[in-house]
C-alpha cells in the first residue's frame, strides 16, 4: 500500500431531503471547495425526497471540513444527515461476485424473503437496488431488483444455482444469476 493510501482517510454521509434542482451540487461543491473526492456514490429521488448516500476520501483535514460544513448545508437545504468514518474495504480474495436479477409482479416481502435465501446459504449481499415500474401491455405494478452477492469460494455454484432457481420457481419470480465478467 502506498504511503499517499495510507494517509487517505473515509468518510460515509446519507443525506435526504426534498427534491429540488441544484440538490448534488450541495455535496459536491462542499467537497471540491474541502479538498475531498466522491469516492463511491449513490444519488436518487425516491419518492418526492432525494437521496444521496457517498463515501468521501481525503486527508484527515479536508474530511473534517467536510463534516464541519454538512449541518449547514443541511439546514439551507432542509436535509436531514447522518456521518459515520470508516475505512475502504478491499473485497475478498475468496469470494466470487455474481449478480442476481429479478422481475416479477409487485408485492410485498419480495426483498426480506431473498435477503433470507441468501443469508440461509451463508451469502453476503454487497448491493440491492429495486424498482417498481407500471408494464404497459398490462398496466401491472411489476417489480425489479439487481442484487450483487459474494458466494465463497469453496461453495458449489452448480448447487447453488440450482437451489436459487426452484426456489425462485416457487416464489413465481423472473430470475437470472449471472456470472462474474472476466475483465
Amino acid at each position: 500500500m502506498s504511503q499517499l493510501a495510507k494517509s487517505t482517510q473515509y468518510l460515509v454521509i446519507s443525506l435526504v431531503g426534498a427534491d429540488h434542482i441544484g440538490a448534488t451540487t450541495t455535496l459536491t461543491a462542499l467537497c471540491l471547495k474541502a479538498g475531498a473526492n466522491i469516492t463511491d456514490s449513490r444519488m436518487t429521488k425516491m419518492g418526492s425526497e432525494y437521496t444521496i448516500t457517498a463515501l468521501i476520501s481525503g486527508n484527515w483535514g479536508s474530511l473534517a471540513k467536510v463534516e464541519a460544513g454538512i449541518p449547514n448545508l443541511s439546514k439551507e437545504n432542509n436535509f436531514e444527515y447522518l456521518l459515520r468514518r470508516t475505512e475502504f474495504a478491499l473485497t475478498d480474495e475468496n469470494v466470487i461476485q455474481y449478480t442476481v436479477q429479478i422481475t416479477t409482479i409487485d408485492k410485498p416481502g419480495i426483498v426480506h424473503s431473498l435477503a433470507k435465501f441468501f443469508r440461509d446459504q451463508e451469502i453476503h449481499i454487497d448491493e440491492i437496488t429495486t424498482e417498481t415500474y407500471i408494464a404497459s401491455r398490462t398496466n401491472t405494478t411489476m417489480f425489479r431488483l439487481s442484487m450483487i452477492v459474494d458466494i465463497p469460494e469453496g461453495l458449489s455454484i452448480m448447487h447453488l444455482r440450482e437451489q436459487f432457481l426452484t426456489y425462485c420457481e416457487n416464489k413465481n419470480l423472473d430470475a437470472i444469476l449471472i456470472e462474474p465478467q472476466k475483465y
